[in-house]
């Protein structure tokens, strides 16, 4: 019987292999040697079972993870100082150029703050442990001493007083020189020191003195002649000195005082720039509160609660870091010149 050409049409249709327009389930269409059906990504010759997962925000080994396993965490680093913020975590395989690993900055934007960072006298906590403008040193010599923080030179030893221990700078006719520099710089723009001194003359009427310097620079300063400026001229330094001096040193210096005064003098030439005389006896064995002072140019200086010179403005043109020590000298004189309590930290704020 004839069949009807419609007929024959739709047979052939049904017995037809069906060909759509997605790849095949047994064909590897990106060959990447996993057939489609079991390829999560049969376009993608990156992707497919056993792949190695790499960078590319794609799941390459088809376990339905994106990047697994090549990630970190890491933090934003806003202000460049090294330390992330420790709520900006993010985990990436490919970090900004602004990510650390460090998660421990404790202001972000201020790239002078972080754990570590030298305390300024700037109104900000700086090193990040929760105190502005806190105390930079303080060396009571009880314990030993940092050498990666001071070092001591000439005749200064630690020695004991009583229960207490002591910074003797010198102690007797042989100990011509001795002193004690920081060995990091500190900002030159604000800075407070203070310390306690004692001077005794021991089977002499007369004797040299000591000084506290800021130098320019973070090398800490060498001795210079120990005749001259309590050991401090001539050292290859520039900067000042503050003297507590007890000894007629006039030979070489037609400005200098005959007896006990305080000066500030040029370390480099010798210079003396301001001098005082009303001043206690230096020499009688008492303990003696030295409290010196920078701030933005003006330097103040107090024995005790006698203001030697106030706010004077030396004109200074400092590096950005200075040097600070305290040298002694004897010349031929029998004198002891101890230390102690010597402590850095930020100027008080004026009281009105």
């Amino acid at each position: 019987m004839p069949v009807h050409p419609s007929v024959r049409l739709a047979l052939v249709l049904t017995a037809a292999p069906f060909v759509g327009c997605g790849p095949t389930a047994d064909y590897d269409l990106d060959d990447d040697g996993v057939v489609n059906f079991d390829d999560c990504a049969p376009e993608d010759p990156t992707s497919y079972p056993g792949a190695k997962e790499i960078c590319d925000g794609v799941d390459n080994n088809c376990d339905t993870r994106i990047d697994d396993g090549i990630t970190a965490t890491w933090y934003t680093d806003a202000d460049g100082d090294g330390h992330g913020d420790p709520a900006s975590a993010h985990d990436t395989c490919a970090p900004d150029p602004t990510d650390v690993t460090t998660n421990d900055d404790c202001d972000d934007t201020n790239a002078a703050s972080y754990p570590g960072a030298l305390e300024l006298c700037d109104g900000e906590d700086n090193d990040c442990n929760e105190v502005i403008d806190d105390e930079r040193l303080f060396l009571d010599f009880n314990d030993p001493l940092d050498r990666d923080i001071v070092r001591t030179s000439g005749s200064a030893r630690i020695v004991q007083d009583g229960t207490n221990n002591i910074l003797q700078l010198t102690r007797a006719a042989s100990d011509l020189v001795g002193g004690l520099w920081l060995q990091a710089g500190v900002p030159s723009d604000r800075w407070r020191v203070t310390f306690r001194f004692r001077m005794v003359s021991v089977g002499d009427t007369d004797g040299e003195g000591m000084a506290f310097a800021f130098l320019n620079g973070e090398t800490s300063s060498t001795n210079g002649d120990p005749g001259r400026d309590m050991g401090l001229y001539g050292a290859n330094a520039d900067g000042v000195g503050i003297e507590w001096d007890i000894y007629r040193n006039d030979g070489d210096d037609t400005t200098a005082l005959v007896g006990r005064h305080m000066a500030l003098h040029d370390v480099r030439s010798g210079e003396r720039l301001a001098e005082q005389t009303t001043t206690p006896n230096f020499t009688d064995g008492a303990w003696r509160d030295a409290i010196i002072e920078y701030d933005e140019g003006l330097l103040t200086v107090s024995t005790g609660p006698t203001v030697a010179f106030d706010h004077v403005d030396l004109a200074l043109t400092l590096d950005p870091l200075v040097t600070l020590g305290v040298s002694a000298a004897t010349s031929t004189r029998t004198m002891q010149i101890s230390i102690d309590d010597f402590k850095v930290t930020c100027p008080l704020p004026d009281v009105e």
